[in-house]
């Protein structure tokens, strides 16, 4: 038993050691373990204390917020809502059903009595009347209007159209005839026609002298005496007929017109003054009196109703019941108004500057400053593993050199 429990033969409890770790491992978790600590701690640490103190905050602020809505509720809209409710819509409808009941005994009985008066009136006396006006006034005095026209006016002018003018023209062109065309042929059958042949049988032994002669002593006076027979028997008469005739026709046609365009101006001017005279004292005059002595009065005493059962007594109810109340209301959500801007600054305002200053700007910098770090150290961190890389390619590299030369001997 001594013999055999040797040295090799103890048990051995100490803790066996590990094996060792690469030079990578140990580059790598020491960045890591010094940006946890560094980083990733402290905002654990910042977001418990952040949950552990405003989740209450947010549940008070939550609470708070729902007081208020029903205080600012109960201060502004429900005094609106219940004067709405309980006030204004009784009072609307009260006031639609006075007017409705207004409207309707106004329509009742004065607007449709007098309608039918008037429709009543105007059958029995304006439209007889405007029927014996049109058929015992303005009938016969149109017919007569249209005789007068047509005995002054239509018959002298179709006469001189058909026979004043066409006798004239038949007379004025016999005339001409026998002025000019039948003496001009007679002139030229008796005494032109043989004095050419004359002319002709003895111009071939007549020679210029007796020519001019012949001109001189026969065709000048001839002309001459032919001139004055244009002038007297033609020209002197057309003249006469241009300067005396016409225009005496004329005006005596233009004094015609004038007498029955005057006539028919008088004709309209009694028509109209007899058509104005009728409707001033069937249309005008009655309805003057009816508005004076009936529309008139009765407009004022709708007038006197409408201010005695509507004006007066909602001015009553206005400056009694009405604007107190309103004015009461409007100080009360004035005051409201203040009080819930005053607790909203000192509730809401002020706490969110004072987080917002004195713990959301340290931690942001602080994050800022955390993130810098992290930035720098995962920076330098990485630039070292691509060193500590970069050297055990080398040294791999010369290690797989030796081994080859080894070999090769």
């Amino acid at each position: 038993m001594g013999g055999s429990d040797g040295p090799s033969a103890r048990v051995d409890l100490a803790k066996a050691e590990p094996p060792p770790e690469g030079c990578l491992v140990g580059v790598i978790r020491l960045p890591v373990r010094v940006f946890a600590f560094a980083v990733v701690v402290p905002l654990r640490f910042l977001w418990e204390l952040l949950r552990l103190v405003l989740r209450p905050a947010g549940v008070a602020l939550a609470r708070c917020g729902r007081l208020l809505g029903r205080v600012l509720y109960g201060l502004l809209i429900w005094p609106f809502t219940a004067l709405y409710r309980y006030l204004l819509t009784p009072l609307g409808r009260l006031l639609v059903r006075l007017l409705a009941w207004s409207a309707a005994a106004l329509f009742r009985y004065l607007l449709a009595p007098l309608g039918r008066a008037l429709a009543w009136t105007g059958r029995s006396v304006v439209l007889p009347a405007l029927r014996a006006l049109v058929r015992y006034l303005l009938v016969p005095l149109g017919r007569a209007l249209a005789w007068l026209v047509r005995v002054l006016l239509v018959v002298p002018v179709v006469w001189l159209l058909r026979v004043a003018l066409p006798w004239c023209g038949r007379l004025l062109g016999r005339v001409l005839y026998g002025l000019l065309v039948w003496p001009a042929a007679v002139l030229y059958r008796h005494l032109l026609a043989p004095l050419g042949r004359r002319l002709a049988w003895t111009g071939r032994s007549v020679l210029l002298p007796a020519l001019r002669a012949l001109v001189r002593y026969l065709l000048v006076p001839l002309g001459r005496a032919l001139a004055w027979l244009v002038r007297v028997l033609l020209v002197v008469p057309v003249v006469w007929l241009l300067r005396v005739a016409l225009p005496w026709c004329g005006r005596a046609l233009i004094r015609a017109d004038i007498a029955v365009g005057r006539a028919l101006v008088q004709a309209v001017g009694l028509l109209v003054r007899g058509l104005a005279l009728l409707v001033e004292y069937l249309l005008v005059r009655p309805a003057r009196l009816v508005w004076r002595y009936l529309l008139v009065p009765v407009l004022k005493a709708l007038v006197w109703l409408v201010r005695v059962l509507l004006v007066i007594p909602l001015g009553l109810l206005w400056r009694t019941a009405v604007f107190p109340v309103l004015r009461v209301l409007g100080r009360a959500v004035v005051w409201a108004w203040h009080l819930g801007g005053r607790l909203w600054r000192f509730l809401v305002l002020r706490p969110c500057r004072w987080l917002r200053r004195e713990v959301w700007w340290p931690v942001r910098d602080e994050l800022r400053r955390a993130v810098r770090s992290a930035r720098a150290a995962i920076a330098a961190t990485m630039r070292e593993v691509r060193r500590s890389v970069r050297a055990a390619r080398e040294t791999t590299a010369a290690t797989m050199r030796e081994v080859r030369r080894a070999f090769r001997g």
